[in-house]
C-alpha cells in the first residue's frame, strides 16, 4: 500500500503500522554536532563534529551507573543508532537523593563531596540551591546560594565574624 506524503502513518513490509505525531522524514546524511540533549549525564571523549557513520563510545558521569549501549553510531545532527538506548538513570538505589522543594537535608561534607546534577538545558534554569554550613554544635558559619543557570553563579553571605566559634570548622 502506498502512503501519501504528509501522512503520519508508516507501514512496514511486514504489515505493522506505526503512527507518529509528526510526518516521518528521511534524514540527510551529514555530521553529528553533539550528543542528544535528552541523554542526561551521558558523556563522550569524542570531539565534535564527527562524520555520519562514526561510532562513538559513551559513558555516564562519574558515580552514575550506565544501562544500554556503550557504543552509538552518528546518523545526523544529534541523532544516533544503537542497540539499546544508552541511559544514565539517577536512582536512590545508587545513593542519590532526589531533592524535594523546600526540604532540608543534612550532608556530611567532610566525608563525601556534595555533587549537584541538573538536567535543565543550558540557559533555561531559574533554579537555585541554598547551602548553610554548620559546625558540630549546630552553629551557622555562613551560607552559599548557587544559581544553576547557563553561566552558574554563586553568592556567599551571612559569614560569621567570630572565628573562635569555628576553631575546628573544616575548610
Amino acid at each position: 500500500e502506498t502512503v501519501k506524503f504528509g501522512s503520519t502513518d508508516l507501514m512496514c513490509y511486514a504489515g505493522s503500522i506505526f503512527n507518529y505525531a509528526h510526518t516521518p522524514q528521511c534524514l540527510p546524511k551529514k555530521e553529528c554536532t553533539g550528543l542528544y540533549a535528552g541523554w542526561c549525564y551521558l558523556k563522550t571523549d569524542t570531539k565534535f563534529p564527527v562524520a555520519s557513520g562514526t561510532t562513538l563510545e559513551v559513558a555516564c558521569f562519574d558515580g552514575i551507573l550506565m544501562s544500554g549501549s556503550k557504543e552509538i553510531t552518528c546518523l545526523s545532527g544529534t541523532l544516533y543508532s544503537y542497540g539499546t538506548e544508552p541511559m544514565c538513570p539517577i536512582s536512590e538505589d545508587n545513593g542519590w537523593i532526589k531533592p524535594i522543594e523546600n526540604n532540608q537535608y543534612e550532608i556530611d561534607m567532610e566525608n563525601a563531596p556534595l555533587v549537584l546534577l541538573t538536567n535543565t538545558p543550558n540557559g533555561t534554569s531559574t533554579e537555585k540551591v541554598y547551602l548553610e554550613f554548620r559546625n558540630d554544635k549546630g552553629n551557622s558559619a555562613g551560607q552559599l546560594q548557587i544559581a544553576l543557570a547557563s553561566a552558574p553563579s554563586y553568592v556567599i553571605f551571612n559569614c560569621r565574624p567570630k572565628p573562635e566559634e569555628f576553631a575546628n570548622f573544616p575548610t
